[in-house]
């Protein structure tokens, strides 16, 4: 594979600390709160919950060609209560103007066993969720196409 490296230069601008109440889809939550604070582009500096149940995706197969699919991937459904033990992640604008949440995650259950992976929509908030996030500025992040991976990836674009 020989791609080319998309990057960027920017800075951190305003960090955004909230609290989820139970009942919120993780993802869901994380983009409202963003949106509500007019930023452009977001970073996931980290965050801290109990959640119902995690929803996850990881990869399980090569494609034989472009795109990965869903033939090539694992959900796996965790059902809580879970601990919420890492989360990273950005939230880049789609070419709608809309942004695309990038989550993944870390949780455990009450038995200590550990579940990694991309995050998707049905990630629940038991009792409570406590997410930093961090504005970008000077740079703006995008999902553009890819034309070797066939898909939408994370495009850093620096502005003045």
């Amino acid at each position: 594979m020989s791609g080319e490296v998309w990057s960027a230069q920017g800075n951190i601008g305003r960090v955004l600390v909230f609290r989820l109440p139970p009942g919120l889809d993780l993802m869901d939550a994380i983009r409202k709160q963003v949106e509500a604070a007019g930023f452009k582009s977001a970073v996931v500096l980290g965050g801290a919950a109990s959640l119902r149940r995690a929803v996850l995706r990881n990869v399980k197969s090569s494609p034989k060609e472009w795109p990965i699919t869903d033939e090539n991937r694992h959900y796996t459904t965790v059902e809580g209560p879970l601990e919420l033990l890492a989360l990273s992640g950005n939230l880049a604008r789609n070419a709608d103007r809309s942004f695309m949440v990038h989550l993944h995650a870390t949780v455990s259950g009450a038995d200590g066993a550990v579940h990694g992976g991309h995050v998707v929509k049905g990630a629940i908030i038991l009792s409570t969720g406590e997410i930093a996030v961090a504005e970008l500025t000077g740079m703006v992040l995008t999902r553009s196409f890819n034309d070797e991976t066939k898909t939408y990836e994370l495009k850093p674009e620096t502005q003045e």
